[in-house]
């Protein structure tokens, strides 16, 4: 998604629309909320003209999974006409319909993240424990890729996979497929580090790991990534868990903004301090205004003794 900027303008709102999906992953961080209020289309445009949107605002609608709902067309189309910016968090499964996608495009959508967690069928399926998502997801990405460039819509492309047990073999082979599949140097590509709630608690052994097991995969990854020339960033994993600096143009720390959930009618703040955790010793880190540490659960669940500060200059 659009990177931070220390002298933008740029306003961050985060809207959970509700929390039904077409997916039921095995780490899904939100399933345990899944039975929480559903938004209707009239209490999010209520929220959206409480926003004061304009050409500096970036409306996320995430979820569950936003782009089943019936009125996502509409409220990409809402938001765009307030001259804001709509983004969308997805598993893309939808944007295999062509049609849909080029409705999508139409009402104004700019900016999507859709999430590939295999470099194949047999181990994005298991992950998601649904058949066949994973051809959808990757016709999805195809076909707004090919709407993108045969009418001109002005969309950016995040493909995000994640790191957990199962997938961190396969970094290198996942970033392969997507440099490989979706050359468009438009696309880029995101490494995130896994929330520890939801079905991830519930699947700790066959979905944790921790971080230092992790490294060889995700350097592997981003150097591959690199050697296509494609812009690449890491989220939610400490650069220290990699020990080396060079690979500090890569790492993106964990975006913040105001956050619309379907309990609350008023704007909190998201990805904030509460939701991350950092060793004592992170202070001597010479990165550590620029880091985001890890997520709280991560820390309950192994510690923060991986957690290595870069040692500033005596």
């Amino acid at each position: 998604m659009v990177k931070s900027d220390l002298h933008s303008k740029r306003r961050f709102v985060q809207i959970h629309t509700d929390y039904t999906c077409n997916c039921n992953c095995r780490f899904c961080l939100t399933a345990d909320v899944k039975a929480r209020k559903y938004l209707s289309t009239f209490e999010i445009i209520k929220r959206l003209d409480n926003l004061n949107i304009d050409e500096d605002t970036y409306i996320t609608l995430t979820g569950g999974e936003p782009s089943i709902r019936p009125d996502i067309i509409k409220l990409i189309n809402y938001i765009s006409e307030k001259r804001g910016n709509p983004r969308l968090l997805s598993n893309g499964r939808r944007f295999a319909y062509y049609d849909f996608a080029l409705k999508m495009l139409k009402a104004g959508l700019r900016e999507i993240a859709i999430t590939i967690y295999g470099h194949n069928a047999k181990l994005h399926d298991w992950l998601t424990q649904v058949p066949g998502s994973f051809n959808q997801t990757m016709q999805g990405v195809e076909n707004l890729i090919d709407l993108t460039e045969k009418h001109d819509f002005p969309l950016h492309i995040e493909l995000k996979t994640l790191v957990c047990k199962p997938t961190t073999p396969h970094l290198p082979k996942i970033i392969n497929l997507l440099c490989k599949r979706f050359p468009n140097p438009e696309v880029s590509i995101g490494i995130y580090g896994l929330a520890i709630r939801g079905n991830a608690l519930e699947n700790m052994k066959e979905i944790g790991i921790r971080l230092s097991d992790t490294k060889k995969y995700i350097k592997d990854a981003i150097d591959l990534a690199v050697s296509f020339e494609r812009d690449i960033v890491l989220v939610d994993i400490p650069l220290c868990i990699l020990g080396d600096l060079k690979y500090l143009p890569y790492y993106r720390k964990r975006q913040g903004g105001e956050l619309q959930t379907t309990e609350n009618r008023k704007s909190q703040k998201f990805n904030s301090a509460h939701e991350q955790a950092k060793s004592s010793r992170c202070k001597f880190c010479k990165i550590n205004k620029m880091c985001s540490g890890v997520w709280t659960y991560y820390a309950k669940v192994y510690g923060t003794d991986e957690l290595v500060p870069f040692l500033k200059n005596p």
